[in-house]
């Protein structure tokens, strides 16, 4: 958010810690703008904080606390402090230089004022900078892939919470999530998914039908334009681009040959479309959206994958999607695909 040029600014100008926050609000404000618009919304639940600056400037502020644990309302109470003292008398407080008591200045203004404009409750600070991941990379294995998972959890909060904004059917979703997984993780020896593939497809799962707020025609499109006109952490453009992919090409009126004239070429593509096959049979497997199948037994032997589960209800809506949407499997893997149903009538 600019800290070099608003440093450079506020010592040009011999702007004051008193008048730095509303001088900065002041500054922020096309700027905070910008963002609403391209993220499509007022409110933020949780702001996320990542920089090597920012953990100094905290670890300043709050010596004897871990970065997880402090709050915004910690922050808004330093800048009480902040806001009645010189930078000088700052600087001898911390124990910190004058230059650092200006950026200390500058960063708790920016992170509340962004804040306050977008009437954020919660703030989450990541313990971690570049040299860390670098070294964690190359020296401890499983805290980088304790940290990985971190931020895989940060980022389906963040895919929950886009959902919840355009009124998803959470069970649905994971319905077609587990019952998807255990699908790859039986066919693994067919295909070469890897952990970022199975993310795509669990990220596809949750956000597949987001369109429906917009229209139930087209719905898919509609899920496309979402995903690809808002801010997801942890995923970047590319990922997004392969992700619509997927959704897209979820639907039962997709074309097996507009899929092949997209972008995507070559074994990028295969494997684009091996998720598709899967997500295509998890959705029909709940065309109600009541989760009538259940107890799945999922087998594979002499070159067909069986499906067999449970229902209590009538599952005529299941078995015809299924049928449809079962056909780019059977093309993608080479196998045949059969579904089993047994009727508890009730038990």
């Amino acid at each position: 958010m600019g800290v070099e040029k608003l440093y450079t600014i506020l010592e040009e100008n011999g702007i004051n810690s008193k008048k730095a926050f509303d001088f900065i609000c002041d500054y922020m404000e096309s700027y905070v703008e910008f963002v609403r618009r391209g993220i499509g919304r007022k409110i933020i639940k949780k702001m996320i904080l990542e920089g090597e600056l920012e953990e100094k400037v905290i670890k300043i502020l709050f010596p004897k606390k871990d970065l997880k644990d402090v709050s915004l309302s910690d922050l808004k109470d330093k800048l009480k402090f902040i806001q009645e003292h010189s930078y000088n008398e700052i600087a001898l407080k911390y124990g910190c230089t004058l230059s650092m008591a200006k950026l200390m200045v500058i960063s708790l203004c920016l992170i509340i004022s962004f804040c306050d404009y977008f009437e954020i409750k919660e703030i989450k600070f990541l313990d971690f900078n570049i040299k860390d991941i670098c070294a964690l990379e190359k020296f401890y294995p499983e805290l980088k892939k304790s940290f990985d998972e971190t931020l895989w959890k940060i980022t389906l909060d963040s895919v929950v919470e886009l959902g919840e904004r355009f009124d998803f059917d959470k069970a649905h979703s994971e319905f077609v999530k587990d019952l998807g997984l255990k699908l790859l993780d039986s066919l693994k020896k067919f295909h070469s998914l890897g952990k970022e593939e199975y993310r795509y497809f669990v990220v596809a799962s949750y956000l597949h039908d987001i369109g429906k707020a917009i229209a139930f025609r087209n719905h898919s499109e509609h899920s496309v334009y979402i995903l690809e006109n808002t801010t997801i952490f942890g995923l970047n453009k590319e990922v997004i681009e392969k992700i619509a992919f997927i959704v897209r090409a979820h639907t039962a009126s997709a074309k097996l040959e507009e899929l092949y004239n997209y972008e995507f070429k070559g074994e990028e593509l295969i494997k684009l479309l091996k998720i598709v096959a899967i997500i295509k049979i998890a959705t029909a497997l709940d065309r109600g959206k009541k989760q009538r199948l259940y107890n799945e037994k999922i087998n594979l032997e002499s070159n067909v994958l069986s499906i067999e589960m449970d229902t209590d209800e009538d599952f005529y809506m299941e078995k015809s999607s299924f049928e449809k949407q079962s056909k780019l499997f059977k093309y993608l893997f080479d196998l045949d695909i059969e579904l089993k149903i047994n009727r508890r009538f009730g038990e």
